[in-house]
């Protein structure tokens, strides 16, 4: 799975994305860090905060008016929001939004990296990007650190079957650790 996915290291989870989101986050964040997010993400990134107690940092993502749906994160939030919370361990992307809105997940992983941030990324609806042709660039194609795929929503598999995706800077053997808290040891 890691070699089909170009990543380091492939875990399968049983808990959904659910559960690929809490050990991303844990595995990153620890009580009062900082982690930039975008406003919408889903309920598993706010548990994961209550789980460890980082301090959330919002980015208000831009809406469509003729739509009415929320878009990506601008790279010009992205940076500003940086350049205001330059402590901050990490960036949490949702790409692609749940209506299928990328953001520029190449610029703002660089931006992340330059700054010394890790770049986790929820890419439940973005499976399929890893094996199509002419699609958005995948979380570990842009050198994202960490991205939960959701193989049930856009990969064909049984229900809350996902996979934790993690790059070479990743410590796989604490992600595993962290996976063993929170998912079923059977």
């Amino acid at each position: 799975a890691a070699e089909a996915f170009g990543a380091a290291t492939a875990f399968f989870m049983v808990g959904g994305t659910t559960s690929c989101v809490q050990a991303m986050i844990l595995s990153v964040v620890k009580k009062d860090d900082k982690i930039i997010l975008p406003r919408n993400v889903h309920r598993s990134v706010i548990n994961a905060l209550i789980l460890c107690g980082a301090t959330p940092v919002y980015i208000n993502p831009q809406t469509d008016d003729k739509l009415g749906i929320s878009l990506g994160m601008s790279v010009k939030d992205v940076k500003g929001t940086i350049e205001k919370n330059r402590d901050a361990k990490a960036i949490f992307v949702n790409n692609p939004t749940y209506y299928g809105i990328c953001s520029n997940l190449r610029e703002i992983t660089d931006l992340a990296h330059e700054n010394g941030m890790m770049v986790l990324v929820d890419e439940a609806h973005g499976t399929h990007f890893y094996f199509g042709e002419n699609m958005p660039v995948s979380a570990m194609a842009a050198g994202a650190d960490i991205t939960s795929v959701s193989m049930h929503k856009s990969g064909g598999s049984l229900t809350q079957s996902s996979i934790l995706l993690c790059g070479e800077k990743v410590n796989a053997s604490y992600v595993r650790q962290i996976i063993n808290l929170t998912q079923t040891t059977s």
